[in-house]
């Protein structure tokens, strides 16, 4: 899987990650417990809660484990 980014535009002003990894990315619980766990969600380069609140012009970046294929 690639990783995300967005900058965060006026209409995601105040929501928080979770809100934005879900209806944005549309990814599902589960691959967001995935992130969470591998610190994949990055916000403006610092990891962060998905209940953190995010502003217009944040730096949003998610990075999903790299799966290995056998």
């Amino acid at each position: 899987m690639n990783r995300f980014s967005l900058q965060i535009p006026p209409e995601y002003d105040s929501k928080d990650i979770k809100f934005i990894i879900q209806n944005h990315f549309k990814l599902s619980k589960k691959m967001m417990t995935r992130l969470k766990k591998d610190n994949g969600i990055l916000l403006n380069g610092r990891k962060e809660f998905v209940t953190k609140a995010v502003h217009t012009g944040d730096t949003l970046l998610l990075s999903p484990p790299n799966e290995v294929s056998e």
